[in-house]
């Protein structure tokens, strides 16, 4: 089992246009899920909408980067788990996982095309991108996406946390989960 530990801009930030970034790195603290795949509790899932619904409604974004700077594993974890919370919370809202681990700079534009074609059919999207500290492609996809959430695990390297939000951007990213 996992926690995630979701954190989000303050209900008191600035406003923010459609499409455009988050405007404060400030965070509280949302909810506390468990993650334990492929079952979850009635108690996990209802933390884990929970963490949707805020996620969701945290700008107007259709593209939202999972960053994690300790390995893509824990973002694509976290992903599945936001993946199901909002298939329960939102079931008609079209919302794809997209994995863009091990992803080259050669076939980044390729990728790029087609992940532009997906979201124009009005899906958001959810990407899974290797760490932006090792990848250049992760770094440009990371700046391509108009939101990102940083995942990090309890013992992670908090410098390589810091590095990664300043490679990125910090205004880029809505929050934080937080994974044991």
């Amino acid at each position: 089992m996992s926690p995630l530990l979701l954190t989000t801009a303050p209900s008191s930030a600035a406003p923010r246009t459609p499409g455009s970034a988050p405007q404060s790195a400030a965070v509280e603290t949302a909810a506390v899920a468990t993650a334990a795949a492929p079952a979850r509790s009635s108690e996990a899932l209802l933390a884990l909408q929970q963490v949707w619904t805020r996620v969701r409604a945290a700008g107007a974004w259709r593209s939202l980067v999972l960053v994690s700077p300790g390995g893509s594993l824990r973002a694509h974890a976290a992903a599945e788990a936001l993946v199901q919370a909002a298939s329960l919370s939102y079931p008609v809202e079209a919302l794809q996982l997209l994995d863009a681990r091990g992803l080259s700079l050669e076939s980044f534009t390729a990728w790029r095309e087609a992940h532009a074609a997906q979201l124009a059919g009005g899906a958001r999207s959810l990407l899974v991108v290797d760490p932006p500290l090792e990848s250049p492609a992760a770094l440009a996809l990371v700046h391509g996406a108009q939101a990102a959430l940083l995942c990090s695990a309890l013992g992670d390297d908090l410098e390589a946390s810091r590095r990664t939000l300043a490679l990125c951007g910090r205004e880029r990213f809505l929050g934080s989960v937080l994974l044991p």
